[in-house]
């Protein structure tokens, strides 16, 4: 995704270099968007918004396993439109650690 919108995306390292997030920046949409934590989650959303993003509205598809996520969002200015819920059989939990996923590519990419 960087390649195809290389202007667009954000990382935050630490001390040793290792990245601790990252947010990409679409034309109409934020994701994926991941942070180790919700301060560095801010000022990743906060570059973001920064950017020009023509007309309409700006959308972000929120995980409902972060629940910071929400949070933040609405303390910048973002509303809820609606929630989808996915359904799966047989798995114990989710893969990953999908609370530190703050926005999705799409419904169908993390």
């Amino acid at each position: 995704m960087l390649e195809a919108y290389p202007q667009r995306g954000f990382f935050l390292k630490d001390g040793q270099g290792n990245i601790n997030g990252y947010l990409i920046a679409r034309e109409k949409n934020i994701g994926p968007w991941v942070s180790q934590t919700k301060a560095d989650a801010e000022l990743l959303m906060k570059a973001a918004l920064s950017l020009s993003f023509g007309n309409g509205p700006i959308s972000v598809i929120v995980p409902g396993e972060n629940t910071e996520a929400g949070v933040l969002l609405s303390g910048l200015g973002f509303e809820r439109v609606r929630v989808l819920q996915h359904m799966v059989r047989g798995l114990d939990a989710p893969i990953g650690q999908r609370e530190k996923f703050y926005a999705q590519a799409s419904l169908s990419l993390g």
